[in-house]
Parts: structure tokens; sequence; C-alpha cells
């Protein structure tokens, strides 16, 4: 199967799932406001699923290591990075609209250009351009929601970002055969995901331990636990659910990632966030508009991406 073949199915895989799993992650959160909580079950469902999958497809075994190299430069930071990623992100999304969320995400293609310049990465100048209508128009397709900003969740989202942005440097890294790395072979994408998700799932876990913890308690000694079995059904259950979408969506980033680059995939997400944003406000928000922002908004990203792969494909003949 050619490359080009891969790249396209694991984006339109990653498309649908994604935004399936954010729409039904939002609506989950409003039964079931325990942000943290959801993040460490969704993320354990989709660790445990690699593990299932891995025979039945004969995936050779995960290289390892019990260095304390290996987890420094492996384990701990995939950990890290997606733990700040999702964790942050979901719960910014309990204090922000969905298209507003998708607003401040549209920064990511900057943020993953940035970090890779502070690792000696030098980018071409239309690709610096191009990230001005991908990132304006992205934020100006969901300008409208602006009115109804929560800082907390504007803080968290950016954050969020910045750790999504760390993040698929890092997986681009981690499954780059060009890496310098003697430590580790480079890692298949299921792989990643086998180490991200379970450490991703214990870091986030004990955060919720910590802070939602005392408040599940204290709802279930405040209605009784009868009263709380259908909340606590929902979270759980939708849970399973999401880390299911989860687990499929996330396999389709790693292979964009690992197909392209961590800056592309990142453009291509900006792309994605246009569905999203618009099947989330048919979906959730029905009562507003289509604005003539918002039609511009899109127009901007659809053209800062095609001025992006225009670059891309002339410093690929040029080789």
């Amino acid at each position: 199967v050619s490359n080009s073949l891969v790249v396209v199915a694991a984006v339109l895989t990653n498309f649908s799932f994604d935004c399936i799993w954010a729409i039904l992650n939002k609506m989950l959160l409003r039964w079931f406001p325990y942000p943290l909580l959801e993040v460490s079950i969704q993320t354990a469902v989709a660790g445990l699923m690699t593990f299932a999958i891995a025979p039945i497809f004969n995936f050779p075994e995960a290289p390892y290591s019990h260095t304390w190299n290996f987890w420094k430069k492996v384990i701990i930071p995939l950990g890290a990075t997606r733990s700040v990623d999702i964790g942050c992100g979901n719960f910014a999304l309990l204090h922000l609209g969905l298209p507003y969320q998708q607003l401040i995400k549209a920064t990511t293609p900057l943020l993953t250009a940035l970090i890779e310049v502070t690792q000696g990465k030098a980018f071409a100048v239309f690709t610096w351009l191009s990230m001005i209508p991908l990132v304006g128009g992205g934020m100006l397709t969901t300008y409208t929601e602006l009115q109804t900003l929560v800082w907390i969740g504007f803080w968290f989202q950016l954050l969020a970002c910045l750790g999504k942005a760390a993040k698929t440097v890092l997986n681009a890294t981690l499954m780059s055969e060009k890496s310098e790395d003697q430590d580790h072979q480079p890692l298949a994408a299921v792989h990643v995901l086998q180490y991200e998700a379970p450490a991703t799932a214990i870091i986030v876990g004990l955060f919720a331990l910590l802070f939602e913890g005392p408040q599940i308690l204290f709802r279930i000694l405040e209605v009784g636990l009868n009263a709380s079995l259908g909340t606590i059904v929902i979270g759980v259950g939708g849970g399973v659910v999401c880390g299911l979408l989860l687990f499929v969506h996330q396999m389709a980033f790693l292979y964009m990632v690992r197909y392209t680059s961590a800056l592309s995939c990142q453009v291509l997400m900006s792309i994605r966030q246009l569905f999203l944003v618009t099947v989330a406000t048919i979906i959730l928000e029905p009562e507003k508009p289509v604005t003539n922002g918002k039609l511009l908004g899109i127009f901007m990203t659809i053209g800062g991406g095609l001025l992006y792969g225009l670059t891309k494909q002339a410093e690929k003949n040029a080789k």
C-alpha cells in the first residue's frame, strides 16, 4: 500500500472519529462533570485496545529497555505531553463551548513549528506565511464565541495546545528512522500508543483522585449511592465508548505523523477543525447562524493549507 493511500485513509479516519469523539465527550461532560476522571478512563481503554489488537494484527513486540534513559526519553515524556494535551483540553471543555475550544486550537500548527525550530529545524518563508491564513482563518471561523469567554478555560486550552504541539513533535521523533538516538529502535504507531495511553491514564488518574475524588465522594454522600448510580454508569460507560473512539482516532493521528511530519499533521488538523466546528455548531448550538465571518475563515484556512501544501511540494521537487 502506498504512503499516499495510508495518509488519505488515516486523515479520513481521524477526521470522522475525532469529530464523533469530541461531540460525545462534550455531551458526556454535561452529565458527568469530571473531566480528569473521564480522561483517565478513556486513555486506559485506549491503552488496553493497543495490547488487545497487537496479536490479532501480528504487530511486533514493542521495543523496551529497563534503563532510566529509556523512561526519561520515551515513557515519561509521552505520558506527560499527552496528559497536558488531553487533560487540560478536557478540563477546558468543561468551561468552553466546543467552537471556542477549536478557535484556540487554531494556534497549534504555529506552536508546533516553533517547537521544531527550537530543535534546529528550519522552514521555508512560504511555510511561515501559510501560518497566517491557517491560524487567522481558524480563529475567524469561531470568532463569535469570543463573547462567552471563560478565562480559566482559555488558559487551560492554550496549555493543552502546547502539550499537543510537543506531543506531536515527540511522536514524530520517536517514529523517525532518521533519529540519532541509539537507546531504542524507531517506534511503530501502535508502540507509541502502548506507552502513551497507559502512562497518561496513570498521571491524569492521580490528579483526578486528588482533585475530583473528594467531589465525587461528597456527591455520593449527599444524594446517596442509589441516586448516584445512574450518573456513574453514564460516566464509566460513556468513558469506555469515548475510549474506543479515542483509540481509533489516535492510531490514525500517529499514522498521519509517521507518514507526513509533525507540522504537516497539525496543518491537516486545522483543516479538520472546519468540519468539526460546523458539525458541532449544528448539533450543539443549532440556533447559531453561519455568518460571513465564518465563511471567510473557512476559505482562509483552506487557502493556508493549500499554500503550505504547494510549499512542501516545491521543496520535494527541488530535492
